[in-house]
């Protein structure tokens, strides 16, 4: 066990506690040199310039590898395909905004938790501070999106079929989707 420096991480000093059983070591290292983002950490694990940076401002990165979530049918019950995708990304909406109160005022793109619950709870996180602040799991949105991808799909390949047999004289009776229904009784109400 060994200290390599006991800077106060300022002027670019970094603050160093490291585990190094023959150059494969844990490392916790503070200071400015990320990008000037103070109190910094990195957790280095085994040799080499890997790492995994997590800083104040709640920023967390990776070097030289991949981020992995576990998804084996193994561990996995009651399966079901999720329903009215499409219909559900249709109620999401993605913006533009700048954080309040971190480091970081560069131009964000995202969701809005509380805006997300309202449409796919599943994917929402409510922490344990006082404030009950909201996060998106945006993994969990991977699945969603596909299955509307696949809904989108289907009805464009059925929009292509009509076309065709119209193109070829024949007449086709139209299928109504769900969210076309919707749509219907939406503009119903609205009275449009």
């Amino acid at each position: 066990l060994k200290v390599v420096s006991e800077a106060d991480g300022t002027d670019g000093d970094q603050g160093r506690f490291t585990i190094d059983p023959t150059n494969n070591y844990l490392m916790l290292q503070t200071g400015t040199s990320d990008g000037g983002v103070t109190d910094t950490v990195k957790i280095h694990i085994g040799a080499g310039d890997s790492a995994l940076v997590i800083n104040s401002a709640g920023d967390v990165s990776g070097t030289h590898g991949t981020y992995h979530i576990s998804s084996d049918v193994r561990g996995k019950k009651d399966i079901r395909t999720i329903d009215n995708a499409l219909e559900k990304v249709l109620g999401l909406r993605g913006v533009y905004y700048n954080w309040i109160n971190k480091e970081d005022k560069s131009l964000q793109m995202g969701l809005i938790a509380q805006e997300v619950e309202l449409v796919v709870p599943e994917v929402v996180f409510t922490g344990n501070d006082e404030a009950k602040t909201k996060a998106v799991y945006y993994d969990r949105l991977v699945g969603l999106l596909i299955e509307a991808m696949r809904e989108q799909q289907a009805e464009i390949d059925s929009l292509e079929a009509r076309i065709e047999a119209l193109e070829n004289g024949v007449v086709v009776p139209k299928k109504e989707t769900e969210t076309e229904k919707s749509n219907f009784w939406g503009r119903i109400l609205r009275g449009n």
